[in-house]
């Protein structure tokens, strides 16, 4: 695979990333697992629109979902990802 397709391959787990970035998504999540709802109405967001958010975030591997709520993956994952990211764009984060 050349490098355009790993950049565009990129594109959205980057772009749901930023957005939980943006909300602070990350902060309560390291506190307990949450329901969409209930987070929600933490983070002052539409449902409807935090799930299509979680669902990305999921795919992308940054959080998973269990019978409890809404969990993080390990905030080394988050920064290992983010660095490859800067590596490949050849950027320094």
């Amino acid at each position: 695979m050349g490098d355009i397709e790993r950049i565009v391959e990129g594109v959205y787990p980057a772009a749901a990333l930023l957005a939980g970035m943006q909300l602070d998504l990350f902060t309560p999540l390291g506190e307990r697992p949450y329901g969409a709802g209930e987070l929600a109405k933490l983070l002052h967001v539409q449902q409807e629109q935090l799930e299509t958010l979680l669902y990305a975030l999921a795919a992308a591997g940054f959080c998973c979902a269990c019978a409890t709520g809404v969990l993080p993956i390990a905030r080394r994952r988050i920064n290992a990802w983010c660095a490859g990211v800067a590596v490949l764009l050849a950027i320094n984060i």
